[in-house]
């Protein structure tokens, strides 16, 4: 467990896997400026443990032994002003992965461990550098594959949780102890609440608390990539524009119609974030056994998606042929394609968009899945529909997740029972008892959103969600 290991120092590279102009190791933990001034030699002669303030050093980095020849600066943030509140040293150099490794066996060599995922940010938690909703901003920081999952990593790293929370604890504490009161002094003439001020405090909290719950739906899109489902008659060169959007040879490409038989999938990168692509069998007329499948899947799954990506092939005119009744009928938002405009002359083309705008009273965006005619447009067209204000959140809290929400869900229903006990005409010294103990339950309810458990298989499964370094 991490609690029993905070007096030994860790180790770990605390750059993203790879080669870049720049890696980074960091150590925390009482021994790590005697082990950087092991593995470091300034430009300018200092002692490290004689810095006083957080400090840059430029020098050379040694990889074994005395060999100082690798250009190197360090960073040292000394407890209690650095990210875990212990003293922390920051060795920056070249971004060679095998490098980087060679200093991290140097500094394990010199009395070290390497750290365990999310060990630095779980001692900044220990140290109480952070609450809970911020651990878990740094954890989806890490993870967010667009730019809605930045803002709300951003949003519980900046404490906004942890801020209307806080104060919603606040006044349940108050509450709590002027009932509280009421039970230590009933004997005394003195009221310390009155039943119509307590129900208005807890219609209050009530309030705040179901508007947080309430605003988590759009949360739940947070972490879900968008998904757009791509069909079309067969050999209409959906698994072409897959390959070409994806930039992966996912698909199997062949001229002969039929070639895909099942569903595949491809991650998309976007400007605003990742989708996921999804490529379907095509439908024809004449309905193999394995075809009738395809088809009864695709009209199952076509309600689920976020966007259908309708392909149409310019060689087999009329395009209203192609155009399947299930996609119209659906009502969700589809996206029209017509591909292959390599093949056919651009008069043709200006005609059939022409008619075709004119008859559905939606764009018809042309490409060529073979070459890149086309596709930044398209990728444009997939990022307006996507990515607009279905999927902003403008000035919305995204503040919650599923451990959140449970805990809001267990302190509505403590403070619902409590706002039972003070119905209209009732005693709040008759009912105290009761009282105290449901807004007790809801304050330790709450509580569990900044990490004020002991449970240590909560914060374990928090903690192993980050990566090595953080």
């Amino acid at each position: 467990m991490m609690l029993d290991k905070l007096d030994d120092t860790i180790v770990a590279v605390s750059t993203p896997p790879g080669r870049g102009q720049r890696g980074i190791v960091r150590l925390s933990g009482p021994q790590s400026l005697a082990i950087a001034a092991k593995m470091f030699r300034p430009d300018h002669e200092a002692r490290l443990q004689e810095q006083g303030a957080n400090v840059r050093i430029p020098g050379r980095a040694a990889l074994r032994d005395d060999d100082f020849v690798l250009p190197a600066e360090l960073f040292v943030f000394y407890a209690p002003r650095s990210y875990t509140r212990e003293n922390v040293v920051e060795l920056h150099t070249v971004g060679a992965p095998a490098v980087l490794t060679l200093i991290v066996d140097r500094a394990v060599a010199l009395g070290a461990r390497l750290a365990d995922p999310g060990e630095f940010t779980a001692r900044a938690f220990f140290h109480g550098a952070m609450d809970l909703t911020q651990v878990e901003g740094v954890a989806a920081l890490i993870q967010a594959r667009s730019d809605l999952q930045l803002r709300a990593a951003h949003e519980w790293l900046d404490g906004h949780l942890a801020s209307d929370v806080r104060d919603i604890r606040e006044q349940l504490a108050d509450l709590l102890s002027r009932v509280e009161a009421e039970i230590d002094f009933a004997d005394e003439p003195t009221q310390f609440i009155q039943a119509d001020e307590l129900r208005r405090g807890l219609d209050g909290m009530v309030g705040r608390l179901t508007e947080l719950l309430r605003d988590s739906g759009a949360c739940e899109r947070v972490n879900y990539l968008p998904r757009v489902m791509l069909i079309g008659v067969p050999n209409a060169g959906k698994s072409t524009l897959m390959n070409r959007l994806s930039g992966v040879n996912r698909a199997v490409c062949s001229p002969i119609a039929g070639t895909t038989r099942d569903f595949l999938s491809a991650v998309v990168e976007l400007p605003s974030g990742e989708i996921e692509l999804l490529d379907t069998a095509g439908i024809g007329t004449k309905l193999e056994k394995t075809e009738k499948f395809s088809k009864i899947f695709l009209d199952r799954e076509i309600p689920h998606v976020d966007l259908v990506c309708h392909l149409l092939d310019l060689t087999q005119l009329p395009l209203e042929k192609q155009v399947r009744a299930a996609v119209l009928s659906r009502g969700g938002p589809v996206l029209w394609v017509a591909n292959k405009a390599d093949l056919v002359r651009p008069e043709v083309i200006q005609k059939v968009r022409a008619d075709f705008e004119f008859r559905f009273g939606a764009p018809l965006h042309v490409v060529s899945a073979a070459e890149p005619e086309g596709i930044s447009s398209l990728r444009r067209a997939l990022e307006s529909q996507l990515f607009a204000s279905d999927y902003s959140v403008g000035n919305q809290r995204l503040t919650t997740n599923a451990r959140h929400r449970g805990s809001i869900a267990g302190a509505l229903e403590s403070l619902h029972r409590a706002r039972q006990w003070c119905g209209a005409g009732a005693d709040v010294g008759a009912s105290a008892e009761r009282l105290a103990f449901d807004l007790r339950s809801a304050l330790e309810e709450l509580g569990l959103i900044f990490g004020r458990v002991t449970a240590q298989e909560l914060l374990d499964h928090i903690f192993s969600r980050f990566c090595i370094g953080k």
